[in-house]
């Protein structure tokens, strides 16, 4: 966009900021900006976060369609929702909703409403912890998820796909703390995307897991191995965003062609019992694939 630049006083040039801009961020007359000369060019920033303040959500329809109104309301980074309803029951669904939502406690409760605020405001130490933490949980669960059923153990399986349920709480937390950050984040549109697919291969290993819960099976080593060597490309994906290694990424791309060459190769010869673990295992091994683009994004360093 062009702007005119004006004279104040005998010296004083000054530019208007677009109102759009302004609103966005809450900047009013007399607040402070960051100006940066970078060559020809001024960058104008503000450490002020684009935080959307308050939404009113209906609790009407399914549970399915209630839930994610108020998941993706505190994921967008609304910090009040002011909830309406009509049965009693429909205020313990929503207490229900947001325990799964850190930070987010009920305030106010009336008759057919009540309203709910973020009470907390995490450091971004706390951010990267809990991003940290993530990783762990997920690859944690894949280790053993892979070691109950090489060992023909499947009564555990059911305890190892609740961690999903952690997982998914501190997914909510991240994806919300990237959309309310996203100003200091090093490439914040990347970082959602790897956190998002992170949120998905969590739900793919709980899929897994509740299907063979307390079913009698032994898998052909082959499958095996193979659930094992995803695991570990799962494994490498965290070691990459933390400690980018180009020679680990090359191994990692070899090893995926590899892997899917030899899926695709046994797929014929599988027993009935095999192919819905064959079907886990090749969506699994597709979503961790998934993380090495916005990885490497995320690691590129500007000349």
């Amino acid at each position: 966009m062009k702007r005119k630049i004006n004279r104040v006083g005998a010296s004083t040039l000054t530019v208007s900021l677009p109102s759009k801009w302004a609103r966005q961020y809450g900047l009013k007359q007399g607040d402070e900006i960051e100006v940066s000369e970078e060559g020809s060019a001024l960058q104008i920033s503000t450490a002020g976060e684009s935080t959307p303040h308050c939404v009113e959500i209906n609790m009407h329809g399914s549970w399915r369609l209630k839930r994610r109104y108020i998941y993706n309301a505190y994921r967008r980074g609304f910090d009040e929702i002011i909830f309406h309803f009509e049965e009693t029951k429909e205020l313990g669904e929503i207490k229900e909703y947001l325990a799964d939502l850190i930070g987010f406690e009920v305030i106010e409760q009336g008759k057919d409403y009540c309203k709910a605020k973020s009470i907390t405001l995490p450091s971004e130490m706390e951010f990267e912890n809990l991003l940290r933490r993530y990783f762990l949980l997920l690859t944690n669960m894949a280790d053993d998820c892979y070691k109950e059923l090489s060992e023909g153990k499947t009564g555990f399986l059911e305890n190892i796909a609740k961690q999903d349920k952690v997982i998914n709480k501190i997914y909510l937390f991240l994806t919300r703390m990237v959309n309310k950050k996203r100003d200091s984040l090093q490439e914040p549109m990347y970082l959602y995307l790897m956190i998002d697919n992170m949120e998905e291969i969590g739900d793919a290993y709980r899929d897994l897991c509740f299907y063979y819960i307390n079913k009698k099976i032994r898998f052909n080593k082959q499958l095996l191995q193979i659930f094992k060597r995803t695991n570990g490309l799962l494994q490498i994906s965290y070691e990459n965003f933390y400690k980018y290694d180009s020679k680990k990424e090359d191994f990692f791309y070899d090893e995926r062609d590899k892997l899917v060459d030899e899926l695709n190769n046994m797929a014929d010869k599988l027993q009935k019992d095999e192919i819905m673990f064959f079907h886990w295992l090749f969506d699994i091994l597709i979503r961790i694939y998934n993380l090495a683009s916005p990885t490497m994004a995320i690691n590129l360093k500007e000349m």
